[in-house]
């Protein structure tokens, strides 16, 4: 009982709640999908999603990073409105970018339309979920999820019928519910939203968060392109059909991994935010998420490895029999999931922007070279994977150690300032 009090556990449940529930609808799509998209289809669509998630990941210039910081909530709305503005122009721009004739997007080009939408219906998704974060509702967010995943389940199934495309446009459509579920009768939100803003209202905003289109954007495009890599190489290296099988494999690692750790990450970061702007320090809350995390991660992996390969292929036919082999090569992808999140919240609630974006753009470099040249020297399909995981869950884990020691630095600063402070007064 003295647990189901604590607000952070509540919070956490709650996303929990609607996290498992949506995930759960993907898993029971997934095998009518698989029987009924060929696997090419489904690494069109996996190129199409890794795509997203890099074009989203700078076409908001990471203001929509911001919106839980402001303490007034009117300052909150303008950095809203300032990041819808920003990922309408450059998803247009993308939209005309993937479409000029060069051999490089000769894969992008038959999705640069579905590519500039989606980009624009994402950011607006992630701003309004930091809006639920700052406003606590919780129960929204969780909800919205379950939402747009029955519409994506439904409309991806329906729509094979209807066009070559469909997965395309499920996604795009069940990200429009989400977004109207959202705002919907939440008069703050939407009084936020069409509310008139001054020019020097939208300048002061700029300046105030300046340093996160310079570096926090670059760092989060520079992990977007990390996470994406591996799609994009293997698609010049490798089949579509292999890229299909390595997507399905990556979705059954990442869903049960985003199922806690979209979870936990909105009530660490709002909790986190709150202790900074307390002044109180963060780091027994930072040390006990990690440890409580590395711990979990590690249990249900050993569950991965025996049991994911054989309810795989008895689950989605022998056809996919090679994406549940794949899922043991994942295992440390599932693990870096949970262990970087104390790392990644604190990065947005501290100034640690450069930091960020050199960590992100070490990592990157190094993860990709490593991908590459073991891709180029005809590496086995799979042996690439476990580099690529291998190496990924590495860097993490030096991360983590790196931004412990930052907080500390920074905390012992903020005390020394804090009584300097007060002497003059």
């Amino acid at each position: 009982m003295k647990l189901l009090r604590n607000l952070f556990f509540k919070n956490v449940l709650k996303i929990f709640t609607g996290t498992f529930l949506a995930q759960l609808i993907m898993l029971a799509g997934m095998p009518i999908i698989t029987r009924i998209y060929e696997k090419e289809t489904i690494g069109l669509y996996a190129l199409f999603i890794s795509t997203i998630g890099i074009t989203s990941s700078f076409a908001s210039l990471a203001y929509d990073n911001t919106i839980v910081l402001p303490k007034k909530d009117k300052h909150a709305f303008v950095l809203l409105k300032i990041t819808l503005t920003s990922a309408f122009v450059m998803s247009c721009l993308i939209g005309l970018v993937l479409k000029v004739p060069i051999g490089f997007f000769d894969e992008y080009r038959e999705i640069a339309f579905f590519v500039a939408i989606a980009t624009f219906v994402q950011v607006f998704i992630i701003s309004l979920g930091y809006c639920k974060i700052r406003f606590n509702d919780y129960n929204r967010l969780s909800w919205s999820k379950v939402l747009r995943n029955l519409v994506l389940i439904l409309l991806q199934i329906g729509l094979f019928y209807v066009t070559p495309y469909g997965m395309e446009w499920g996604f795009i459509v069940s990200g429009l519910a989400g977004v109207f579920f959202l705002i919907y009768k939440d008069q703050k939100i939407l009084n936020g939203l069409f509310s008139k803003v001054s020019k020097k209202s939208i300048r002061k905003e700029l300046l105030k968060y300046k340093e996160y289109p310079k570096f926090f954007c670059w760092s989060n495009l520079v992990l977007a392109l990390s996470a994406g890599m591996p799609i994009l190489v293997f698609t010049e290296y490798y089949s579509l059909a292999q890229v299909g099988v390595y997507s399905i494999a990556l979705s059954l690692i990442v869903q049960p991994a985003s199922l806690i750790s979209s979870s936990i990450r909105p009530v660490l970061l709002s909790k986190l935010a709150q202790k900074k702007n307390n002044n109180k320090t963060i780091v027994p809350i930072y040390n006990k998420a990690f440890v409580t995390l590395m711990v979990g991660s590690i249990f249900i992996s050993i569950g991965i490895f025996v049991f994911f390969p054989p309810i795989v292929e008895f689950v989605f036919g022998k056809d996919w029999s090679q994406s549940g082999v794949l899922t043991r090569y994942l295992i440390p992808i599932f693990i870096w999931y949970f262990i970087s999140i104390p790392s990644s919240v604190s990065m947005k609630v501290y100034p640690f922007q450069k930091y960020a974006f050199w960590y992100t753009m070490v990592s990157f470099v190094s993860i990709t070279s490593m991908v590459l040249i073991s891709s180029y020297y005809n590496f086995t399909f799979h042996n690439v994977v476990l580099l690529y995981a291998i190496a990924s869950l590495s860097f993490s884990l030096i991360n983590h150690l790196l931004v412990k020691r930052k907080i500390s630095i920074f905390e012992k600063l903020q005390i020394k300032q804090v009584e300097y402070d007060s002497k003059i007064v």
